[in-house]
């Protein structure tokens, strides 16, 4: 019960600064005060204080009391960083569109201000994180930027879409639900009696994982799965084929169409688990794809950042989302449909030493 006193405290105080309920430079009410508003000891009271204090958002005065960090402090705690690749504005079939729609969304929601970064993986590295994290309250990656970083070291809370290395707990990661896209891939090749799978293969952390997971549930009897690398040579009608890539999909079967003349999901089984080819329905590329929300995902990396500002226990934490198989038409994921949600499985806290082993949920 006294943790969850000192929680309430916690995101008061801390929410009421960041969203400008109290002025920079303002007197806070006294730790007394506190204490006894809240319920909790001068001791836990003074406690969130010097956290807070941490995070950039409170001086503490030795003599005076804690007051609203001033204007310069204050500004850094209103900023959230967003990183991206470059993508055309009003670009709503673009994965990278959608999620940033879904972080304006939140973020407006929130009354906090955006600084929007654009760069391509090959153009991010350690040393311009570094930089980004000194200019604001905490940053969101949008996109596998962990395929370029090495030894991150942050001065604020992260958060990485589509990421899988916590780099030792510095980073949220959040992911599809890597369990539940197996089970449907299974589910999908079952029903249509493929017994033998084609698994193309990415070198990616978080791809790699979903490899890993599907592996372990394709094995009833006669189930065989052969690992190959993309492209892929010869398609075979009697077997699957499972892209945990997108990017490897879309260009196999824009290879396929530059060959033959004909579409790659129209004369073979194959599956991808990524999302991307839901936008190119009616394309030589379109196939069936198991897909998370990503405008949701979009929302779901703001409340991460925003809990682990706002929080006492602000430690890092992998998220898997819950998806869906969808077989002809794409979704459309700028607007969410009423009364459909999509839910998000937050797993066990990534303690501060942990190795990089995936967090199964």
């Amino acid at each position: 019960m006294s943790q969850k006193k000192q929680e309430n405290l916690y995101r008061f105080v801390g929410a009421k600064i960041i969203c400008g309920g109290y002025g920079a430079g303002e007197r806070l009410p006294s730790l007394r005060r506190l204490a006894e508003q809240f319920h909790v000891s001068l001791p836990t009271a003074r406690r969130t204080m010097e956290h807070l204090a941490k995070l950039g958002l409170v001086e503490l005065r030795h003599g005076s009391g804690c007051y609203v960090a001033e204007h310069r402090q204050q500004e850094r705690g209103k900023r959230i960083s967003v990183v991206s690749v470059p993508f055309s504005e009003g670009q709503d079939r673009n994965l990278t569109g959608i999620a940033v729609s879904g972080v304006k969304h939140r973020i407006q929601e929130l009354g906090l201000k955006m600084q929007h970064h654009f760069f391509h993986a090959s153009e991010f590295n350690d040393n311009v994180l570094d930089s980004i994290s000194r200019k604001s309250s905490g940053t969101i990656l949008l996109g596998g930027y962990d395929s370029v970083l090495r030894q991150p070291k942050p001065r604020t809370p992260m958060v990485g879409l589509v990421m899988h290395n916590t780099y030792g707990g510095i980073f949220s990661v959040i992911d599809l639900d890597p369990v539940r896209s197996a089970e449907l891939a299974a589910e999908f090749f079952r029903s249509r009696n493929k017994k033998r799978i084609f698994l193309i293969i990415s070198n990616r952390q978080n791809y790699a994982f979903r490899e890993l997971v599907f592996r372990s549930l394709w094995n009833l009897p006669g189930e065989i799965c052969t690992e190959v690398s993309a492209p892929v040579a010869e398609f075979d009608p009697a077997c699957g084929y499972l892209y945990v890539f997108g990017a490897n999909a879309y260009h196999d079967a824009l290879n396929y169409h530059a060959l033959c003349g004909r579409t790659l999901a129209e004369e073979h089984t194959v599956l991808c688990m990524d999302g991307r080819p839901m936008f190119h329905y009616s394309h030589p590329t379109a196939m069936p794809t198991i897909a998370l929300n990503w405008r949701q995902a979009g929302i779901a990396a703001v409340d991460e950042l925003y809990r682990r500002l706002t929080s006492s226990d602000g430690t890092a934490r992998r998220i898997y989302i819950s998806t869906e198989l969808h077989l002809e038409e794409p979704v459309e994921e700028s607007t969410e449909k009423p009364g459909k949600k999509h839910s998000v499985k937050h797993t066990t806290h990534i303690p501060q030493e942990a190795n990089h082993e995936p967090v199964h949920p």
